[in-house]
């Protein structure tokens, strides 16, 4: 039995690239207006600032287009089994691999009781069912102990299921919540991330496509009920590469960057229209972040400012935690390490 301490949520299907049935995924949203009422408009915006930029237009259209790269499935053992073991695998005579028996285990996790049911040669199937629950972790492993085929996982909130091939992650694997308010998906290929990605908070989501390990192409950042797109973002090798955008959910833009190979800034204007802030980043690192007071007749003056790990030497923090917190820097430039995470926190 190989109860894990923690949930990990994630689950799999074989083929790499390809949009499973349900809900709408990044690569097959469909249209979708955004509705006039979803938030009131902040005093100024970046959108008022310019308006002759093709790039501040917030797209409508939810399609992904794949980057050019072989998204064709991962040729598969002969062995590797694409679902869970049966229920009641157990009671079957030939369950185990030659010369191994099943056997029945009782055990207690986070006091809870569970019956775990293995084969005591290497390898097999494995189930362990919750008692007193609706839960399990069931799959197949492989001589040397390492997963081998599917493996599901179903708790309380979640219902996952990986695909491995000697230890190897393979497939997509996804992540569903049991209420239906998430349905999120990982592909792999030979360990990495390969093919398209949807990753569901809840109520907002981001999705795209990585290339051996790495984001590639366009993604994008919506909100649900309704869908609206908040942030399109642009990647090549796994750093930010091109024009960045960041909108309210009103659709005026709220952050505008401009990066090359991972390095670059982002400007914003945060609703309310009293602080402009230039957030300077270098791969996931913060450089330093900047807030102007544009209310202000002395708006040229940079009246707080930022140091990060990679921050220039000589770099000098100023404002108080208080006037940092009034501009959002309270943030400290998170959207350097993570640009699908609204940008100060503003959801």
């Amino acid at each position: 039995m190989r109860l894990r301490a923690a949930v990990v949520p994630s689950v799999a299907v074989i083929v790499v690239g390809c949009s499973p049935a349900g809900p709408p995924t990044v690569a097959s949203l469909g249209s979708v207006e955004p509705t006039a009422d979803l938030s009131a408009r902040p005093a100024a915006s970046m959108a008022q600032v310019d308006t002759a930029d093709p790039e501040d237009t917030r797209p409508t259209d939810f399609t992904v287009p794949a980057p050019a790269a072989d998204f064709s499935p991962t040729p598969l053992p002969a062995d590797v089994h694409l679902e869970p073991p049966a229920d009641g695998w157990w009671t079957k005579n030939d369950a185990c691999p030659a010369g191994a028996h099943v056997v029945k285990k009782p055990v207690k996790f986070h006091g809870h009781p569970w019956t775990g049911y293995h084969c005591d040669g290497k390898g097999g199937p494995t189930t362990t069912i919750r008692d007193d629950a609706d839960e399990r972790e069931e799959g197949w492993w492989d001589a040397d102990g390492k997963p081998h085929g599917a493996i599901r996982w179903l708790t309380f909130a979640y219902d996952e299921t990986r695909l491995y091939v000697h230890g190897v992650k393979e497939g997509r694997w996804t992540d569903r919540a049991r209420d239906g308010s998430q349905d999120s998906f990982e592909s792999f290929r030979a360990g990495r991330c390969h093919g398209e990605v949807r990753r569901d908070l809840g109520e907002r989501a981001s999705g795209g496509w990585c290339v051996d390990g790495s984001s590639e192409g366009t993604w994008l950042v919506w909100n649900k009920n309704p869908n609206v797109v908040r942030a399109r973002l642009r990647y090549r090798g796994g750093g930010l590469d091109g024009p960045q955008r960041w909108w309210t959910r009103g659709g005026d833009v709220l952050a505008r960057g401009a990066f090359v190979a991972g390095e670059g800034t982002w400007t914003l204007l945060p609703p309310g229209g009293k602080w402009r802030v230039e957030i300077r980043c270098k791969g996931d690192d913060l450089v330093e972040t900047k807030a102007w007071d544009v209310s202000s007749s002395a708006g040229s003056a940079i009246p707080l400012h930022v140091c990060g790990r990679q921050a220039p030497p000589g770099c000098i923090a100023t404002g108080t935690a208080d006037e940092r917190a009034l501009a959002g820097l309270d943030a400290k430039g998170s959207i350097c390490g993570d640009p699908t995470v609204p940008p100060l926190g503003l959801l």
